[in-house]
């Protein structure tokens, strides 16, 4: 096999500037990891990205009694899912959970019966096409030149 030789000559040099991303790029990542979980369990979709177990009969029953969709999709009372938003975003973290005591203690309970808080290979998608953005305007600033 032969050897392809070739010049390269570098008119310009400079470095490439750390990733400091913005706190309100950070936020908007979160707000979109936020929402694909909400969006996610109003499916009754699960943290595997799979249909939801069905409820027990008797909780489904209460729950068309009341109004609501007898699936599981994190609302019972409404205060898992209406309690859920982005609670910390930083250079090293951006966390989402429930806010009140009492709402942490109902997702813990519902945890218990089927995953459904975390990210799924579809939320993980949306969540990189966040980051995705969020780094391609970084990347348009990040060459100096020396």
């Amino acid at each position: 096999m032969a050897a392809i030789r070739f010049k390269m000559a570098v008119d310009k040099t400079g470095q490439v500037q750390p990733a400091n991303l913005t706190s309100a790029q950070l936020k908007a990542i979160g707000q979109v990891m936020v929402r694909a979980q909400k969006e996610r369990w109003s499916r009754g979709v699960n943290a595997d990205d799979q249909t939801a177990r069905p409820l027990h009969r008797i909780t489904a029953k209460g729950k068309v009694t009341y109004g609501a969709n007898p699936i599981r999709d994190m609302v019972m009372t409404g205060l898992t899912k209406e309690n859920f938003t982005l609670r910390k975003w930083t250079a090293t973290d951006i966390r989402a959970e429930n806010t009140s005591r009492e709402a942490r203690r109902h997702a813990r309970q519902a945890q218990r019966f089927e995953q459904m808080i975390g990210i799924s290979p579809n939320d993980r998608d949306q969540i990189f096409g966040a980051v995705y953005r969020a780094y391609s305007a970084y990347l348009k600033r990040a060459w100096k030149p020396t």
